[in-house]
């Protein structure tokens, strides 16, 4: 998540010495979800201790329960020259599904969802849930190179009539519809084949927020009293998958970032509150969301609420939303927004961009929707983003000039630039002074299995907004393979395979309510005089491992005969921190080595306790982490 000014800090613990001598069979976790904000409170408080800096240590012990849900929801570019890249994305996702089947088993609980690029009013997909694989017929986007014909999209077998597709793949539950390894890929391979009739204005962020956004009740019939047109009404309610998560939607189209599903509640089929949501984006052209494409969203009250005056006071009337105006007064708030344009003219400048031509998105890049209203769109659906949210971009990487990412302008381009010669091309120095490329954005990478892309750079604005949590190619990474993923690779093998690792990242992420104490030893100065046992001070003591007293087991104590979720009961065993502990091995007798980390700092600010336990793998389905640690005592 963005950084603060207080740097990221990853301290493994030395495990051989315990924070307490607290049971861990006494700290239950049946009653926590993995999704909770904060870890529970299980203070041995008759374990103080002083830390001699002016108050007391005591032992506190919190016990969580592994996380096995993910919600995957996909975003696909079906413009008309996708077809290699959804081609790559259907045959390379076995990688994924290695990831579920083989690595997390019978603990994978998850739900699949694609959607499409494609916001256009009225034919577009515009966010929905889609089950409509491409028709099974030779495409001129799709191109044999060897014969120079066209070819079909691989999906004769999607439409055989025993076999069934819906809209949400679930691996559990009531409606479970995957029945093997092998069904998943033919599943989700239908389900993403989505063919290149698509809108060319590719609007995949919105579509993300559409797909996932709440409809709010009674919408439309409310709209329609205010005076607004049909048309503009039933934008504003749009909410296409709503009905899927309906039992955690408020009343005003928000998310409840709290909701809870009691016992015997039916839970949500998408968007499930205690599951890790991974959102991935694959598109070869920039994102191109308006404020027009999703009216309801928008902060500009010219753009949420048009250019209707009802009420004849010369003003559009939804300039009197204060919750948009502040404390401005209807004209004082126009005059912000529109600054001397008419109602007309404000909403054409401010909300939509014409379609004339790819370039007009870059051209006139700020009268886009802010990418940070996305990121806190995504961020308010969780109730602890660090540990339950992923995006992951797989767009055309960034392009430079002179060590600086190229923007382009509207403008006339050089006749010398046309040349294309080894001084002047359309994004060499000479031609982009200043960074400032002139004209028709040209592409920023290509790869002979997907052909060209253009820079996706408002997505990949996204997945670094998320810092660890995402995965793109963050600026300066372009050329580095382990630091960039991109369209612009042959294949998909590399990203699926960096988005198992965000999953498992996130997957084995937990926030901390309190903060572990940093604790400086006991010990003898050169002269031999005792130096008693101290709070850590500088920097370099907090980022000692040998000042924190922290031990993390796992154990899985019911078994699904008796009610639980695990395989296998399996006794409590302490995780090694990486020293002082017996090297562990995994089946194939690969040496495992270091099992946990303890984060402080930026990365975990968001956490209650400004701390987090990171597992560095997954973790079997019922199975319980126990947190044992020293911290300050909340009675001083």
């Amino acid at each position: 998540m963005p950084d603060d000014d207080n740097g990221d800090a990853a301290i493994t613990a030395d495990s051989s010495t315990d924070a307490s001598n607290a049971d861990a069979s006494n700290n239950d976790a049946s009653n926590n979800d993995a999704s909770n904000a904060d870890a529970s409170n299980n203070d041995a408080s008759n374990n103080d201790a002083s830390n001699n800096d002016g108050g007391s240590l005591e032992a506190h012990s919190t016990t969580l329960s592994a996380k096995n849900k993910i919600d995957f929801l996909f975003v696909i570019d079906n413009s008309a020259s996708m077809c290699e890249e959804q081609a790559n994305l259907a045959q390379d996702f076995t990688a994924l599904s290695k990831f579920l089947f083989d690595d997390l088993g019978a603990s994978a609980d998850y739900r699949i969802a694609v959607t499409s690029t494609d916001m256009k009013p009225f034919n577009g997909e515009m966010g929905a849930f889609l089950k409509k694989p491409a028709e099974y017929k030779p495409s001129l986007s799709c191109i044999d190179p060897v014969t120079n014909q066209p070819l079909p999209p691989d999906t004769e077998d999607c439409f055989a009539a025993d076999f069934k597709l819906d809209q949400v793949l679930q691996s559990s539950g009531d409606e479970k519809n995957i029945a093997s390894k092998e069904d998943l890929e033919k599943k989700f391979r239908c389900l993403a084949t989505l063919g290149t009739q698509g809108d060319s204005f590719e609007k995949g962020l919105e579509a993300m927020r559409v797909s996932l956004s709440c409809a709010p009740r009674d919408c439309l019939v409310a709209c329609m009293n205010s005076g607004s047109d049909e048309q503009r009404c039933r934008s504003q309610c749009y909410a296409p998958n709503s009905a899927l998560f309906e039992p955690c939607c408020n009343d005003d189209g928000t998310y409840k970032q709290d909701c809870q599903i009691s016992e015997g509640q039916k839970e949500p089929v998408f968007l499930r509150p205690d599951a890790l949501l991974a959102v991935i984006f694959l598109s070869d052209e920039d994102d191109c969301s308006d404020p027009d494409s999703n009216p309801r969203a928008s902060k500009l009250a010219i753009c949420k609420y048009g250019t209707a005056d009802n009420n004849g006071d010369g003003l559009p009337d939804g300039f009197a939303d204060h919750s948009l105006c502040g404390p401005d007064s209807p004209a004082d708030c126009f005059k912000k927004e529109c600054d001397g344009l008419t109602a007309d003219e404000c909403y054409s400048k401010r909300c939509r961009i014409e379609r004339g031509s790819n370039a007009n998105c870059e051209w006139h890049r700020d009268d886009l929707t802010p990418v940070r209203d996305y990121y806190e769109f995504l961020t308010g659906l969780k109730g602890q983003p660090i540990g339950q949210l992923m995006v992951a971009t797989l767009v055309g990487q960034r392009a430079y000039v002179s060590g600086k990412v190229i923007t382009y302008q509207e403008g006339p381009v050089k006749n010398e630039c046309l040349a294309e010669d080894a001084v002047h091309s359309l994004t060499s120095e000479a031609c982009c002074p200043d960074d400032q490329c002139f004209g028709p954005t040209a592409p920023s990478c290509s790869s002979e299995g997907n052909g060209e892309a253009f820079a996706g750079k408002r997505y990949l604005e996204l997945s670094d907004l998320f810092e660890k949590n995402g995965v793109g190619c963050p600026t300066g990474s372009e050329g580095n393979p382990d630091a960039c993923v991109t369209i612009c690779q042959d294949d998909f093998k590399k990203p699926f395979e960096e988005i198992r690792k965000g999953i498992t990242q996130v997957m084995g992420t937990y926030c901390l309510d309190r903060m572990p104490a940093c604790q400086v030893a006991a010990s003898r100065d050169e002269a031999g005089n005792d130096l008693p046992a101290r709070a850590c001070e500088t920097a370099e003591e907090k980022a000692d491992v040998k000042n924190y007293q922290i031990q993390v087991r796992k154990a899985c104590p019911r078994s699904v005969q008796e009610g639980g979720q695990c395989q296998e009961i399996m006794a409590p065993r302490v995780l090694c921190p990486g020293e002082n502990c017996e090297p562990l091995k995994d089946a194939e007798g690969n040496v495992i080595g270091k099992e946990w980390e303890l984060v402080t700092g930026a990365e975990a600010a968001a956490c209650k306790g400004n701390a987090l336990i990171r597992l560095l793998g997954t973790s079997e389905a019922g199975s319980e982490i126990t947190v044992e640690f020293q911290a300050a005592s909340e009675n001083q």
